[in-house]
């Protein structure tokens, strides 16, 4: 063993750290700002609750995670002997939003009109929402016993593939709306990171280019504000309060009203196990050789532990080791993530934090990682699978106008559904198409890619389990759900005007599934007619 390995000291925080942490600790705390808003605006919930109760539980699950990953970093480092980027770790949007709108919220509201008082039905309602999480939690530690196998199974290209389409639609194209609205923030901003991160231009005394784009964005929106070119003073009013979260098994006592929610929650736990599958090869394809089941485990102990303390949130490995392998991070930033997450939960700070720099002036950040996720798919995998990787986008897109249609903004989220359903006859409506495409996304796009990689290989075989899988999930709603919710049901019992849609959706994918067959069958004679022919 040489010297320079056997005294190998794992150097944990360089100067990417601070560039990599921007991009986290915002993803963090404006879905805790979600949260808090909609149910303040939108329900009416007990603001008491809100601040002393799911934000500070919330936090906590943010906290144990990343320190978990922090220590998985050191493992790893020491194992390797290299330095390596820890996996970036917090709360997951898509299921911290939508336990809020199609749990708490429905939950909160149905105590109120069964005569319970406000204080109690929010507090039953959270409740609710952590015995929901709790059992998140329990499923995602179910399904690690699988995850090696899974991972084994899955081309590398169908979970990049993937892992791509969540970075375009989602974490990418949500941000460029926030430059668009503010455009002279946003642009200014962008331009940093652009010509930093892609055009590889130097800053005076090589400055990083990310806390560049976001000083500059936050210098010119302020500077901006007497104008009326930027938008209104931010209210960085704060109460501090010291507000540490302790342990509570309440929630024992309301655990037989999740039954209603129970199919609404088993759909989001499969969305973060196959994300944690994407994120796992992505970081597996930089060199960063993490073991998918340590990253499923520490999902789901963060979870579960989040929800002892009162957490309403499920957490997530991120998918942005790509751009932070860029960044020159290492573990850091999930350091830092902890400290400004950690304190702005426990001092009710949150709100705070996330108004003192604006959005348009971070929003670049997210949209160069996402940029990197996207394209490490196309640079790991080889040109034929390129079909597949883009395949595998367009349920990612479906679920960015899903999210758009049902934000309430336009329409209310009931009365849309309603209309949906009513206009499914004679065939579905693009909007209800939307919706349908949209729900279990993730789970769609690994499959979706899959089976055309598998067929692109002339493994037929894997490519028709792959259809039957489709078909099957898409029958009972675990894919493909009617609703805006995204649950779960048994056909006969949807409403008589959709109640043939999930078995035409399962028929859809057992014919292609019989098609692939077929193609197999073709391919093994006119490959003997060949032979015979020599």
């Amino acid at each position: 063993m040489s010297p320079s390995v056997a005294k190998f000291k794992y150097q944990w925080f360089s100067k990417g750290d601070i560039s990599a942490a921007a991009a986290i600790i915002f993803d963090n705390l404006t879905i805790l700002t979600f949260i808090s808003l909609i149910l303040q605006f939108r329900y009416n919930f007990p603001t008491a609750i809100i601040l002393k109760h799911i934000i500070p539980g919330t936090v906590v699950g943010v906290l144990v995670g990343n320190l978990l990953c922090i220590w998985l970093s050191f493992r790893l480092a020491k194992r390797d002997k290299r330095h390596v980027i820890a996996i970036p770790f917090g709360l997951d949007a898509p299921s911290g939003i939508g336990f809020t709108v199609l749990i708490i919220g429905p939950a909160f509201i149905w105590f109120k009109a069964h005569g319970i008082s406000v204080e109690q039905a929010g507090i039953n309602a959270w409740h609710v929402g952590v015995g929901c999480l709790f059992v998140t939690g329990l499923i995602k530690l179910g399904l690690s016993f699988f995850a090696n196998k899974v991972k084994s199974v899955i081309p590398r290209a169908a979970l990049l593939g993937a892992i791509g389409g969540v970075a375009i639609a989602l974490i990418g194209f949500i941000p460029l709306l926030a430059i668009f609205q503010v455009p002279i923030v946003g642009f200014m901003a962008l331009g940093v990171v652009l010509l930093t991160m892609f055009a590889h231009v130097r800053l005076p005394f090589n400055f990083p280019g990310i806390p560049a784009a976001i000083i500059v964005g936050t210098g010119v929106y302020y500077v901006l504000i007497p104008f009326g070119l930027s938008g209104g003073i931010p209210d960085l009013s704060s109460n501090l309060t010291f507000l540490l979260p302790l342990p509570n098994f309440s929630f024992f006592i309301v655990m037989h009203y999740m039954s209603t929610y129970i199919a609404i929650v088993i759909p989001f736990a499969i969305l973060v196990f196959f994300g944690t599958l994407s994120v796992t090869e992505s970081a597996t394809s930089l060199g960063e050789n993490y073991q998918v089941r340590d990253l499923v485990i520490i999902d789901a102990v963060a979870t579960i532990i989040s929800s002892l303390f009162g957490g309403i949130s499920q957490t997530t490995p991120y998918a942005g080791i790509p751009a932070y392998k860029k960044m020159e991070a290492r573990s850091g930033f999930l350091l830092i993530n902890v400290i400004v997450v950690g304190v702005g939960g426990i001092l009710g700070l949150v709100g705070f934090i996330v108004n003192l720099v604006p959005e348009s002036a971070v929003a670049p950040v997210l949209f160069f990682v996402a940029f990197e996720i996207a394209m490490q798919g196309f640079v790991q995998s080889d040109k034929k699978y390129y079909p597949a990787l883009l395949f595998a986008f367009f349920p990612s897109i479906a679920r960015l106008l899903e999210i758009k249609f049902t934000d309430g903004s336009l329409i209310t989220t009931a009365k849309f559904q309603v209309m949906a359903f009513a206009n499914a006859v004679p065939h579905i409506s693009d909007n209800l198409a939307i919706v349908i495409l949209g729900n279990g996304f993730i789970v769609t796009d690994t499959l979706w890619a899959a089976l055309m990689c598998f067929a692109i290989d002339r493994k037929w075989w894997a490519s028709f389990i792959c259809a039957i899988i489709l078909s099957v999930l898409s029958y009972f709603g675990i894919i493909h759900s009617v609703y805006f919710s995204g649950k779960m049901y048994l056909p006969g019992n949807l409403p008589e005007s959709i109640r043939n849609i999930p078995l035409e959706l399962s028929l859809g994918y057992l014919g292609l599934g019989i098609l692939v067959i077929f193609c197999s069958l073709s391919q093994h004679n006119n490959t003997l007619i060949l032979d015979k022919d020599r």
